[in-house]
C-alpha cells in the first residue's frame, strides 16, 4: 500500500481483513484496516505518525536506588 513492496498472497491478505477490519479493536476505522495490507516496515512507520501513537509514552520515572528508600524511611522515623 506504502511503499509497494509485496507483503503477502493478496487472496490471504484480503481474508485477514474481511475476518479482522471492524471486528478487532486493533483495527476499527478505515485508517486502522489499512494497517492490515501493510509490510512491517510501512505498518510501525504509520502507527508512529497516528495521532494515537501506541508508542508514545511519557517520562521514564527516575530509578530508585537503596539509599532513596533508606532516605525516605530515615525521613519518616
Amino acid at each position: 500500500i506504502e511503499c509497494g513492496k509485496p507483503f503477502g498472497v493478496k487472496s490471504t491478505v484480503e481474508r485477514i481483513v474481511a475476518q479482522l477490519a471492524g471486528k478487532h479493536s486493533m483495527f476499527v476505522g478505515a485508517d486502522a484496516s489499512r494497517l492490515i495490507r501493510m509490510c512491517d516496515d510501512c505498518r510501525i512507520n504509520a502507527q508512529y505518525h497516528a495521532t494515537d501513537n501506541p508508542f508514545a509514552m511519557g517520562e521514564r520515572p527516575r530509578v530508585r536506588t537503596t539509599e532513596d528508600y533508606l532516605r525516605d524511611r530515615s525521613k519518616d522515623h
